[in-house]
Order: C-alpha cells, then sequence, then structure tokens
C-alpha cells in the first residue's frame, strides 16, 4: 500500500501556511473572511456529489487562517512565517514521523 504523503487535512493546513508566510496581520484577517465566505459557499451545496470533501477542506483551511491570526496576534508578529509557529513545527513534526511508521510498516508485510 502507498504512503500518504498528507491527508487532507495535513494538506490544507500546508497549503494556508505557504500562502501565508510573510503576509501581515491585515492581510491573514483579509483571507480569513475569503475562506470563511469559501466554507459557507461550500456548506450551502451539499446535496451536489462531491461536496462533503469540499466542505471538509473549506472548514480546514478556514480554521487555519485563523489559527494563524490568533498565533499572529499572541507573539505580536509583524508577519507571519512557519519557522515561528511552533504549532505548524510540531505539526510538520508528527507527518514526518507518520510517513516513516507507514514506510517501516509497508517494508514490514
Amino acid at each position: 500500500m502507498p504512503v500518504q504523503k498528507y491527508t487532507g487535512r495535513e494538506f490544507s493546513r500546508s497549503k494556508v501556511q505557504r500562502r501565508a508566510e510573510g503576509m501581515t496581520r491585515d492581510e491573514v484577517a483579509e483571507q480569513t473572511e475569503v475562506a470563511r465566505a469559501f466554507e459557507r459557499q461550500k456548506g450551502r451545496a451539499l446535496e451536489e456529489p462531491g461536496r462533503l470533501q469540499s466542505l471538509r477542506l473549506a472548514e480546514w483551511a478556514h480554521t487555519e487562517w485563523r489559527r494563524i491570526g490568533y498565533v499572529m496576534a499572541e507573539q505580536g508578529l509583524a508577519v507571519y512565517s512557519v519557522t515561528a509557529d511552533a504549532k505548524a513545527l510540531q505539526w510538520e513534526q508528527q507527518r514526518i514521523e507518520r510517513i516513516a511508521a507507514e514506510r517501516g510498516s509497508a517494508r514490514g508485510n
């Protein structure tokens, strides 16, 4: 079985973090509002095929934009940097460990 490099949630978080890199608080707040509107839009069309997964991705992205805004406010960051975001670094380490474990498990079978 192939190793999944990113789960949907990991992919969504990573994508937002990469986009947020170097953004100011105002820019992050603006993107948070865009993500909120996108999430609402996806929620309105749940009866269409494949929309539940789209809604999940939109929810995860919105949540990550909000979290980044909180991190910036809490740490007094003028611009966002993944390297200053302890939780983002922790999640990346956990992702790497998960991949290593899955590769080890796949080799053992």
